[in-house]
């Protein structure tokens, strides 16, 4: 008996809090005030609903009906400042979906990197914005870090909290959900340097041949 139910899950608590610092989770927890389910909407698992930044391998996700677990493939490192992200499409049972997702940010340190990279997609093609798009910045150093984030239902995007330093962006609709740039996909990147300010930069993604050129045909001049 009663109405029936239309809303989507909603969260109730997160742990641990957004904004910690000196935290050495074994993982991250969202708890919804209903079962939701382990199916969600526009992705193949629930480990596709999750970025954790920087990537320490890719998420291993949990569900235990009310609850998700989140948590790097090799761990959280020390000292480092994780922003976590749960993107749109988490189900309940009854097929409510949600339309927004959520993030938290927390440090395994004592303190947080200020800066950042913030941003616009546009899919060129389309002339519109492009939300949704998987966005990644990698440091130009020996070993490199990535930074993961995605774009809103206005293609605005958020990347951080990282240190400064000089950073490969790189944007991508990602047709097949498996974080890689491959053939036929839209894409797009630039270079950016991170010094005391959290530069703003504009990605046009459209299909690009990254295929290298093949012989075609051999013959001998005469």
């Amino acid at each position: 008996g009663g109405p029936e139910d239309h809303a989507p899950p909603q969260i109730i608590g997160v742990t641990p809090d957004s904004g910690q610092v000196n935290v050495k989770p074994k993982d991250v927890q969202f708890r919804f005030d209903e079962v939701v389910s382990d199916r969600p909407a526009g992705a193949a698992s629930l480990d596709r609903m999750f970025l954790i930044s920087p990537r320490n391998g890719e998420p291993r996700v949990g569900w235990h009906r009310s609850r998700i677990s989140v948590r790097p493939e090799r761990g959280f490192r020390d000292n480092t400042a994780y922003r976590i992200t749960m993107l749109p499409g988490i189900a309940d049972l009854r097929g409510n979906v949600r339309t927004d997702g959520a993030t938290l940010v927390f440090s395994t340190g004592s303190s947080f990197p200020t800066l950042g990279i913030v941003g616009t997609v546009f899919d060129w093609a389309a002339q519109a914005v492009a939300k949704g798009a998987y966005v990644e910045a990698v440091t130009k150093r020996d070993t490199a870090i990535v930074y993961l984030s995605a774009t809103d239902t206005s293609g605005q995007f958020d990347l951080g909290p990282l240190p400064a330093g000089e950073y490969t962006v790189r944007a991508l609709i990602d047709q097949n959900g498996n974080r890689a740039f491959d053939r036929n996909e839209k894409w797009d990147s630039v270079s950016v340097t991170v010094t005391s300010t959290r530069p703003s930069v504009e990605l046009d993604v459209i299909e690009r041949d990254s295929v290298p050129p093949a012989f075609s045909d051999v013959t001998v001049a005469d």
